[in-house]
């Protein structure tokens, strides 16, 4: 699932990536 959440946050990242993503922020 990690990978899933890499890929969304390299696309802006909304919330569950939140955390994981530093576009999420």
């Amino acid at each position: 699932m990690a990978h899933i959440i890499a890929v969304a946050n390299q696309k802006g990242g909304v919330g569950q990536n939140h955390h994981h993503g530093q576009s999420g922020r």
